[in-house]
């Protein structure tokens, strides 16, 4: 898990220092460990998205954020502990020790979760922002998928439910603008679908043309038109069903049973064999002559269970 103290443990380069007269060399900077400031408290980031993410900072570059893992309702991802220490070369002194600056955990929590947050609140989650106070792309606000700072480590019922909320609503948005545009111009709809459009979709259960998995079709077999390998029935240009399993087209509710062709009727009844027309006495006679003990206490079902099950075991 990542944690937050920028101490590095390469060298800064200074032109101002000189090996010979004309090359800059590195400059090794010591830092002393008794200028670092002990931890004084701990800010946890989680995620509730079941989406990857590479979110640009300003001090930690590109953080990867991955994924909260499958059966879980939410992951920490990384700490910060406050102060946040950086080492930056002193203008007035380039050789000498590093200035440290120092920076609110909190504030740089934030910044992971929205570059366009300013403070160290961590209610500002809960809110809109002006749009004159966007600074950053929409891509980069992460609040709104999932991605939220908190001080404790195992996060709260209510925090929880806040974070659903906003990706909730976030979902909505991705559905409602993958919808429109459908409608509108549906030739400019593959260049904006992302990745959130369909985790959308699927949050909600969605089916829409919009969202569809490229399936393999083939030949119908009775009319020879394209249709999904694993498609029952499919419907012709003059609105009758066209069947290739009757069973399914009418649990489907495509056909009714009048209309199931009798080879294919397969609730029908197993053929009937001599049993049922006989009484217990013959069921008996027959049975000794199969070398198979009856009692004449057991219903003729059970009599004639036996006998069947004896004669399917007579070699043919």
């Amino acid at each position: 898990m990542a944690t937050a103290a920028i101490i590095g443990s390469g060298d800064m380069t200074s032109g101002a220092r000189k090996a010979g007269l004309t090359t800059a060399a590195p400059v090794g900077v010591y830092l002393d460990p008794d200028q670092l400031r002990k931890p004084e408290f701990t800010v946890y980031l989680h995620t509730i998205s079941r989406r990857a993410f590479m979110q640009p900072h300003g001090i930690y570059r590109q953080i990867a954020i991955p994924k909260c893992p499958e059966g879980k309702r939410s992951h920490c991802f990384m700490q910060v502990q406050h102060p946040v220490q950086q080492p930056n070369l002193n203008p007035d002194d380039v050789n000498g020790p590093p200035l440290w600056k120092l920076d609110d955990a909190r504030s740089v929590a934030l910044g992971v979760c929205n570059p366009s947050y300013v403070g160290k609140d961590l209610a500002i989650q809960d809110k809109e922002l002006n749009a004159e106070s966007v600074l950053s792309s929409g891509e980069c606000n992460l609040t709104r998928q999932g991605i939220f700072a908190s001080m404790n480590e195992v996060p709260t019922e209510e925090e929880l439910k806040k974070a659903e909320t906003r990706r909730e609503a976030y979902y909505k948005f991705r559905v409602a603008e993958a919808d429109g545009l459908e409608r509108s111009n549906p030739k400019q709809l593959q260049y904006i679908l992302t990745e959130d459009h369909h985790l959308a979709a699927d949050y909600f259960g969605l089916e829409a043309n919009w969202h569809r998995a490229p399936s393999a079709k083939i030949d119908c077999p009775n009319c020879g038109e394209k249709i999904p390998r694993t498609a029952s029935y499919h419907y012709l240009p003059n609105g009758r069903a066209c069947v290739n399993d009757w069973e399914r087209a009418w649990l489907a509710g495509a056909v009714k049973k009048e209309d199931v062709p009798e080879p294919k009727q397969w609730w029908s009844d197993a053929p009937k064999d001599d049993l049922s027309g006989m009484s217990k006495d013959q069921m008996k006679a027959l049975a000794e002559t199969l070398e198979i003990e009856v009692d004449m206490r057991w219903s003729a079902d059970k009599i004639a269970s036996a006998i069947r099950e004896a004669q399917k075991l007579q070699p043919v």
